[in-house]
């Protein structure tokens, strides 16, 4: 069992500790082990006192009668090209352990030609999906996603009521598959800046920039008017879904999927040539079609939520709705509270 950090920055150099780590006691605690000369008998008696409240309980398991044969080691640093201090310490330490790579965000097992998922599933022995199956593919449930209460209760006082809209950059798989990149922003930034303009008429909108910094060149596109309020990550996503009337995506990636799972009223556009779905995903998609929380069109998602009569709360609580929303969850974004039983239960 091992809990290990790597520190990675875009020129493949290690950070500070006092840059990674923002948790005073987190830092105090590599301070001290500097200072002591017994490293193993300082590392015994702090370990648990720092380890995430999940290690813990797994550590307290009694694994005796079931003794892995193999080594296992699981990680989600696999595809990011970025990560070569990870890679370059597997390949030199562990390259006789099993390889598990775990799903790290949206779009596993249902686009078509995801080159992270392509890549990801060649190199290692198995792949822990969040709900989806296949071949070599471990299917096992995420940690349920929380929210700060009393942080969501300060942006409803800050804000006020407000709907929040999520727009999506392309990423480097996008741009690899697409004929012409120019689509993005004729079919995603455009639409959704139009979008975002017209329902600013009806709603007061917060727009959520994806939190890859590069894509916040886009700001600009989404300064139309006082009724539109930009934030780039002054706020976390869940807190602001939390405190939201309702979520608007452009895409569906993780975001998507999380408000999904939160069970917060959520719509999702997005242009046909940005999803390309499996067979069976198409299926999927299909039932949120039906239910009216996906839609090919803008401005049919638009009229859906001027129509005189609709009532949000009273339309996502009702029964075909909340079956569809569920059994979309439990195949792209499966969570359990008891998530660490059902790993050890299945890994063992």
């Amino acid at each position: 069992f091992s809990y290990l950090y790597f520190f990675e920055n875009e020129k493949n150099k290690q950070i500070s500790e006092r840059e990674f780590f923002k948790d005073k006691n987190i830092f105090k605690f590599y301070r001290k082990i500097n200072k002591k000369k017994n490293l193993q008998n300082f590392t015994m008696r702090y370990l648990e006192k720092f380890l995430p409240s999940e290690f813990k309980k797994l550590l307290k398991k009694d694994l005796t009668k079931n003794r892995i044969k193999k080594n296992i080691l699981i990680s989600k640093s696999i595809s990011d090209t970025k990560n070569f201090n990870f890679k370059n310490f597997y390949l030199n330490n562990y390259h006789n352990t099993q390889l598990a790579s775990l799903q790290h965000g949206g779009g596993y097992g249902f686009d078509k030609n995801l080159f992270n998922e392509m890549y990801e599933r060649k190199i290692a022995d198995y792949f822990i999906s969040w709900g989806w199956l296949g071949k070599k593919v471990l299917s096992l449930p995420q940690n349920i996603e929380i929210t700060n209460q009393s942080e969501v209760n300060k942006i409803k006082k800050r804000i006020g009521k407000f709907v929040l809209f999520v727009t999506w950059s392309l990423n480097r798989s996008y741009l690899c598959s697409l004929k012409n990149t120019d689509y993005y922003v004729s079919k995603s930034l455009n639409p959704s800046v139009n979008f975002v303009k017209k329902l600013s008429k009806k709603y007061k909108v917060v727009v959520k920039l994806p939190p890859f910094k590069n894509s916040w060149r886009e700001l600009d596109n989404f300064k139309i008017n006082k009724n539109i309020v930009v934030v780039k990550d002054e706020y976390k996503f869940l807190d602001l879904a939390k405190a939201s009337e309702l979520t608007i995506h452009n895409h569906l990636n993780t975001t998507a999927l999380q408000a999904l799972s939160l069970n917060i009223p959520t719509f999702i556009f997005c242009d046909k040539i940005f999803v390309n779905c499996k067979t069976e995903a198409n299926r999927d998609l299909n039932k949120l079609i039906i239910s009216k929380i996906f839609f090919y069109n803008e401005l049919n998602l638009l009229n859906q939520i001027k129509t005189k009569n609709f009532i949000i709360n009273e339309w996502w609580n009702s029964k075909i709705i909340q079956e569809n929303r569920k059994k979309f969850c439990q195949k792209y974004i499966y969570s359990s509270a008891n998530y660490q039983e059902e790993w050890l239960k299945r890994l063992l």
